[in-house]
């Protein structure tokens, strides 16, 4: 009697314990879409801040220039080659190859700094020097 009620106890916990491991992996499978989707809402953000801070210096004229703070995670490269126009700004996706999210479309090409491909918090500064537009990033830390 006691023999086949530990037995029955550790088939009842085995059974728990496989229902816990399938409900783990279920929620892994959709916390890390969940980030996905978050880096594209934060990318597109970061970009169409920075693609209005461009129109806006471009349109005050020459030596108008603009800052702005922004937050890009480590999943994600901005500011990269590899748009689909130069009149745009785009961000790739580390974990989703193939995939990038791209900036409305600007008044004009910007020129690019290559520290802006870094992650964290960035001061983002778009200046107007003769009509032409240039993109500049601070690390903040």
């Amino acid at each position: 009697m006691k023999g086949q009620l530990s037995i029955e106890f550790f088939l009842i916990l085995a059974i728990i314990l496989v229902f816990t491991g399938m409900l783990l992996t279920a929620s892994e499978t959709q916390i890390s879409g969940m980030h996905g989707l978050n880096d594209v809402i934060m990318s597109k953000n970061v970009l169409d801040g920075v693609a209005s801070m461009a129109d806006y210096v471009f349109l005050s004229g020459n030596g108008s220039k603009v800052s702005r703070e922004f937050f890009i995670p480590q999943r994600l490269v901005c500011f990269a080659a590899g748009c689909t126009s130069s009149d745009r700004l785009c961000c790739f996706g580390i974990e989703f190859p193939g995939k990038k999210v791209e900036s409305s479309q600007m008044f004009s090409i910007p020129q690019v700094n290559g520290t802006c491909v870094a992650t964290g918090w960035l001061r983002i500064s778009t200046q107007n020097v003769n009509n032409v537009i240039f993109i500049n990033c601070i690390s903040l830390g």
